[in-house]
């Protein structure tokens, strides 16, 4: 059952929570009557839950005893990366997105605003990083809000890129690019990430 069907046999979503929480932590044995979970009470579902949970309890899967393995950090599907030891589901999800950001990590310590302190050492000592695969940013050719919307790029910047689009003057080289932007505050990884086509 999920929760839609539970839904429509008139069970409360607080039986369900109590479910999956239940399903997360034990081997559920044998199955449960809709009759007894529709006439649940939150005092009354954790005591028919233990009924039918098992002594077993799950292991936890987010264990230090996973296999030694290697990632490539810029190439790794939400299931390499949740093979790693100390990444779960809502970790690999978070460094996929922020690499979708980025247009991929030039660096490890880029890492270490994603995932746990404690763990970093460990998650990192995990993966390795091809820059060949980075999106870069063309300073002269992207469009503006494709280059604003990385996070390093800060959004007054884009401002200062469309008046020099707008001069039609281009920035040929890193040089050019920090005499341009110098008053700002940038992250100093941005400058990885640019082209000047």
């Amino acid at each position: 059952a999920d929760s839609t069907e539970l839904a429509r046999e008139g069970i409360a979503s607080f039986v369900w929570d109590s479910i999956k929480s239940y399903r997360n932590r034990y081997v559920m044995k044998g199955s449960i009557d809709i009759a007894e979970l529709s006439s649940a009470t939150p005092q009354s579902i954790s005591q028919i839950l233990k009924e039918h949970a098992g002594a077993e309890k799950r292991q936890k899967t987010d264990n230090a005893n996973r296999p030694d393995i290697t990632v490539e950090l810029n190439n790794a599907t939400m299931e390499q990366l949740c093979q790693l030891r100390y990444v779960k589901e809502a970790t690999a999800t978070r460094i996929l997105r922020q690499r979708e950001k980025l247009g991929g990590f030039i660096r490890m310590e880029q890492l270490s605003d994603i995932v746990k302190a404690e763990y970093y050492e460990t998650i990192a000592a995990q993966l390795t990083i091809d820059t060949n695969s980075i999106v870069k940013l063309k300073i002269n050719s992207d469009p503006i809000a494709k280059i604003t919307h990385h996070p390093y790029f800060l959004p007054l910047m884009g401002d200062a890129l469309a008046k020099l689009r707008r001069d039609q003057k281009r920035i040929t080289n890193l040089d050019e690019f920090r005499k341009s932007f110098s008053k700002y505050k940038y992250n100093p990884l941005l400058e990885e990430y640019l082209t000047f086509e």
